[in-house]
């Protein structure tokens, strides 16, 4: 669930919301709240059971270091109290090298855009990459391409 709106008016009709939700379908295991708020009222949806991810934007690293970045993501972790962070597989190194010293063990990675199937055997040749070995890493969305209809289509 990717929810863009999350701030300060709107988490307790959300959070709410949520809870009739898991009530109905039980959700709270499976669903996988995701947002880019830097908002410290998420930690009410953190704090409530529901996995909570944190979208990582892709940062203009010609206005910000690497280091401050990762600081950033790290109070950011913190404040709201999440169980993942969510990133393109470009951000992969960045979140290996500056962000995961600082973080909980238990924080969890969801990455896509990382890989695009065409071909048999692709998915073998990927899986000696160090992103899908990562036991951190719990989802990657990627990309399948379909010859039938020319077209890809996102998994």
């Amino acid at each position: 669930m990717d929810i863009k709106n999350v701030d300060e008016s709107n988490i307790a009709y959300i959070l709410k919301r949520l809870d009739y939700l898991d009530k109905k379908y039980a959700l709270k295991n499976i669903l996988i709240f995701e947002t880019s708020s830097t908002s410290p009222m998420v930690k009410r949806i953190s704090d409530a059971g529901y996995h909570t991810s944190y979208y990582l934007p892709v940062p203009n690293w010609n206005k910000v270091s690497p280091k401050d970045e990762a600081k950033r993501i790290q109070k950011q972790i913190k404040s709201q109290n999440l169980k993942a962070i969510s990133f393109p597989g470009s951000l992969y190194s960045f979140v290996k090298k500056h962000v995961e010293a600082g973080i909980s063990e238990k924080i969890v990675y969801h990455t896509w855009g990382t890989y695009k199937f065409k071909r048999k055997g692709e998915l073998l040749r990927v899986q000696k990459e160090n992103l899908y070995a990562d036991e951190r890493v719990k989802t990657i969305i990627y990309s399948y391409y379909n010859n039938k209809f020319n077209r890809l289509y996102d998994f």
